[in-house]
């Protein structure tokens, strides 16, 4: 029986050596699509969300008659803008290259009132000042680039103002204005400032209907690009601050992610920047026991991934954000309710 047995399993043993031996002696196997986990040396922004809805309005304005409101442009009744006759120059900073002749200026206007707006146009709320981050509660950012003939118009610092009024579900009295320009004269990074520098002019006033009832904001600006409303957190810096820090799978990196700190019951964005070396994002100057959700968009191989928690910062220990698969439809819809 054992006899019987060996020669069975030899015979076995036999089948399989032959059939090895058929094969091809270099076999191809076929894995799917490897994701890149290289991290940029330095912090960026990937234009990720670029083709994500941006609300852009164009319109025109004549630059040199005041005659039936054509220097202004209405938004419905919830954005209004004037533009003084005379304000418009071809070259920035120079007044003697004013448009004199009646003609029309092309404006391109944004209007960012919500925290998804805010993250579609990577409009972090920080403001800095000696070194410092402060947060910013907004009332609304408004960017308005001018063209004329194809080429960008700016606005002359010695003319009357740009008028801005915004209509706003509610208000605050402690708004102050802010514009978005480089950190240092030759810098490559922006941020919000509320000091009024060179030739830099604006300042809030509440807007009022016809019944005296506040119903949003008055914006006086002799800039264009980007600017608007806004007042800080923590003015005082009194209260006690962490740094916050998040790890997000190895996948998701500074390449393809982009990562914010959005505030729930502050009209508050913050993006968190990229560490390379840490392979995580993290921002310094978040109050402790800010009430925030972490927000994680990424666009991998063409498809978009949604990080979402909510939690309350205590510390410096790192919280992990696990993203999931989203529709581009879906996404929109995400920061349109945010």
């Amino acid at each position: 029986m054992k006899g019987i047995l060996f020669t069975v399993l030899l015979g076995f043993c036999m089948m399989l050596f032959m059939q090895g031996c058929t094969k091809s002696p270099i076999e191809t196997v076929v894995l799917g699509p490897v994701d890149d986990t290289t991290w940029a040396a330095v912090d960026t922004i990937p234009k990720i969300i670029d083709s994500l809805d941006k609300p852009l309005v164009v319109d025109s304005f004549n630059c040199a008659s005041d005659h039936d409101n054509a220097n202004g442009i209405s938004l419905g009744d919830s954005i209004m803008i004037n533009f003084p006759v005379g304000g418009c120059m071809t070259n920035a900073n120079d007044p003697s290259t004013t448009i004199r002749k009646s003609t029309k200026i092309k404006a391109e206007i944004r209007i960012l009132a919500t925290k998804g707006d805010l993250i579609r146009f990577h409009a972090s709320t920080v403001s800095i000042s000696n070194n410092n981050n402060y947060l910013l509660a907004i009332g609304a950012f408004i960017n308005i680039k001018l063209k004329y003939n194809g080429k960008e118009v700016f606005w002359n610092p010695f003319s009357p103002p740009i008028q801005v009024r915004v209509k706003a579900a509610s208000t605050n009295q402690m708004m102050n204005y802010v514009s978005f320009q480089p950190i240092t004269s030759n810098s490559k990074d922006s941020a919000w400032f509320t000091n009024i520098g060179f030739n830099i002019y604006g300042y809030v006033l509440p807007y009022r209907d016809t019944q005296r009832k506040t119903v949003g904001y008055q914006i006086s600006t002799n800039r264009t690009r980007m600017f608007g409303c806004a007042y800080y957190l923590d003015k005082n810096n009194s209260l006690p601050k962490t740094r916050l820090n998040v790890f997000l799978p190895l996948r998701y990196t500074n390449e393809n992610t982009l990562v914010y700190a959005v505030f729930d019951n502050y009209k508050t964005v913050v993006r968190l920047k990229a560490n390379s070396l840490g392979k995580s994002y993290g921002i310094a100057d978040i109050p402790v026991n800010a009430k925030v959700t972490i927000v994680s968009i990424s666009k991998i191989r063409g498809t978009y991934y949604l990080g979402d928690s909510s939690l309350t910062v205590k510390d410096s220990k790192p919280f992990t954000i696990i993203p999931n698969k989203i529709d581009k439809q879906s996404l929109n819809d995400f920061l349109r309710d945010l």
